[in-house]
């Protein structure tokens, strides 16, 4: 009988809204901050679980502007376009030594066999192999310098 006469009390709990936009201002911006706190909480298990940089940029019309964010993500944006730029010079340079080696049917110049070539040819190889050597020299005390 005791049981009976206590009330069971019911929450909304975790139930499917509509998503359209909320009229009055002080539940919207409740909801703002609500939410904003779930999508920063993902991103940061993003970065955690996947190393990735992720951004985000939010905004209410009443809440404060966060403006070291806006420069943390223009930075990022920069070094995505950096970084970019540079994947595509070296896509393009890779397009170029797969379609050398095409043309030398897989091989590279310096493969080529020496026995049939005449002196100014000999000499022309030979001259080639000096710069291709300071060529590697140069790259290799580059990367040295980069690995230090």
């Amino acid at each position: 009988m005791n049981n009976m006469m206590m009330k069971k009390t019911t929450t909304r709990g975790r139930k499917k809204i509509e998503i359209k936009m909320i009229d009055d201002l002080s539940n919207r911006q409740v909801t703002f901050s609500k939410r904003r706190a779930g999508l920063l909480k993902k991103a940061s298990e993003l970065c955690i679980l996947t190393g990735a940089e992720v951004a985000i940029a939010s905004s209410s019309c009443v809440a404060d502007r966060n403006t070291s964010l806006v420069a943390e993500i223009q930075e990022h944006n920069q070094h995505y376009a950096k970084v970019s730029e540079e994947l595509e010079i070296e896509r393009k340079r890779k397009e170029t030594i797969e379609g050398s080696k095409v043309e030398n049917n897989g091989s590279f110049w310096w493969d080529e066999p020496i026995d049939n070539m005449g002196l100014e040819e000999l000499q022309q190889y030979k001259a080639s192999l000096e710069e291709l050597k300071k060529t590697v020299l140069i790259r290799a005390d580059d990367i040295d310098a980069v690995e230090r």
